[in-house]
């Protein structure tokens, strides 16, 4: 039988797969099987496509020493960055806005209330859910400062 048929049946490598070593964190493509050694190529991230790829040949007895590995990072063309920067992110958006509006409603309070009622806004936020009767004054105070934000 074929030497190099043997030792994928050992390994359970198969060609044109990626793996790893312990020792090395790049990414090698199973890419020929000789009778006596293994060819592995290596592209880096940021090579030109031009430039031939790193190659390394291992002994059939190391063999035992590679892993499969999933897919090597790649890099993405600029469309597809566009929609992962933060700034085209709804929920970003969304938070920046619920963010002016708790900035705004403060200024209102503060506007009607003055400094010494920050600790009952406060109080209130954390107490919302306990009390009824909180919750009433609550939306009182939220009407009151709606309406004086209109006008």
């Amino acid at each position: 039988m074929d030497p190099a048929k043997i030792c994928l049946q050992r390994t359970a490598m198969e060609l044109h797969h990626f793996y790893k070593t312990k020792q090395d964190p790049r990414y090698w493509k199973f890419v020929h099987l000789s009778d006596q050694e293994a060819t592995f190529e290596h592209r880096p991230l940021f090579s030109d496509p031009d430039e031939p790829p790193v190659t390394q040949t291992v002994a059939h007895t190391d063999l035992h020493h590679y892993k499969l590995a999933g897919d090597p990072p790649q890099l993405l063309p600029s469309d597809a960055m566009e929609a992962l920067l933060p700034n085209n992110s709804k929920v970003v958006l969304m938070d920046h806005l619920k963010n002016n509006a708790a900035v705004h409603m403060y200024k209102v309070y503060y506007k009607i209330f003055g400094s010494k009622f920050q600790f009952l806004l406060f109080m209130l936020g954390r107490f919302w859910v306990l009390d009824e009767g909180l919750r009433g004054l609550a939306k009182a105070l939220c009407a009151h400062a709606s309406h004086a934000f209109l006008i």
